[in-house]
């Protein structure tokens, strides 16, 4: 029983000893894994630390690497926008000497153009002033010879005492009317001037100056005459005044007096000198039978007067034209 005892007091004994070996034990276990675990954490710590330096400092290289790369990449790219902007440049001043070049060459080709443009007008000019100078001339020389030729077969004419031509002929000018109303087409002046001569006188004609001297005569006899009959006398003093006229002297030169024999004596004295134009204006200072005796003489006069005076206009004009 003792012994049975002891051995369960031993056992009992064993058994607390064993609890607390085992309390320790797993006490210094405990201890052990913290340590190890504190260890461990330390270890881990650290080489976080040294793989967060390590990192840190991989980092920094390549971020110098990086920041090396990017200032030689700035470098080139600097090198590269210079040579680019070089290259730019020069192309623009091989652009502009060529557009220079090329406006230049145009400009030269324009300028020889314009020059052969203003060549050619100005021959064209010449050659139209030419052939206008040929057409004056020629239509100059055309209203000069139908000038010419009026003048001739009218402000020419012959003395009817030696030509044979009756005194009252008058010589008629269609021909040469045709000719000047062919120039009048092209000459404003000349058909304007011919527009002046009445439409029936070229066939009537006119008569020469000799022709209106020798038939002055006849017709101052016949204004005489008249100035004689006296107012309201009918056939008989007709009669009596061609009888009276034989028997009175009539008066001469340039007397004084409005009285028709003393027109008559100054329109006389002017005919024989030629002065037609100054015998027309006295006798057109009368008035009653001897006016109306004189009149188809004065007609003649004033034909022929008109005719002198738009045949001198039309020389004068056809000798501007031709300077």
């Amino acid at each position: 029983m003792a012994q049975r005892l002891i051995q369960t007091q031993t056992m009992d004994t064993f058994r607390e000893v064993l609890s607390v070996n085992e309390e320790l034990h797993e006490k210094n276990i405990q201890k052990a894994v913290a340590d190890t675990r504190a260890k461990v954490l330390e270890e881990q710590t650290g080489l976080q630390q040294r793989e967060k330096e390590a990192y840190q400092m991989e980092l920094n290289q390549r971020l110098s690497q990086i920041n090396a790369l990017e200032s030689h990449m700035k470098q080139m790219r600097d090198s590269h926008d210079e040579m680019l902007q070089a290259t730019v440049d020069q192309a623009e001043s091989q652009v502009r000497q060529i557009q220079h070049a090329f406006q230049q060459q145009q400009d030269e080709r324009l300028a020889i153009l314009e020059q052969l443009r203003a060549q050619a007008a100005a021959m064209r000019a010449a050659l139209q002033a030419q052939n206008t100078r040929t057409q004056d001339e020629a239509r100059r020389e055309r209203m000069m010879m139908a000038v010419l030729n009026l003048s001739n077969s009218l402000l020419r004419a012959g003395d009817p005492l030696v030509t044979g031509a009756p005194l009252t002929t008058s010589t008629t000018f269609q021909q040469e009317m045709s000719a000047l109303l062919e120039v009048a087409l092209d000459d404003p002046f000349v058909a304007a001037t011919l527009a002046q001569i009445p439409s029936d006188l070229p066939t009537r004609g006119v008569m020469s100056v000799p022709q209106l001297v020798l038939s002055f005569q006849e017709a101052l006899k016949e204004g005489r005459r008249a100035a004689l009959v006296p107012e309201g006398g009918g056939v008989v003093g007709t009669l009596f005044a061609s009888a009276v006229s034989r028997g009175v002297i009539p008066k001469q030169g340039l007397i004084e007096g409005s009285d028709p024999e003393s027109v008559f004596a100054r329109a006389e004295f002017y005919v024989q000198r030629g002065m037609l134009h100054a015998a027309a204006a006295e006798l057109h200072s009368i008035s009653g039978a001897p006016r109306q005796a004189m009149e188809p003489w004065l007609g003649a006069v004033r034909d022929r007067l008109l005719l002198v005076q738009l045949l001198d206009m039309l020389q004068t004009h056809a000798k501007e034209v031709s300077q």
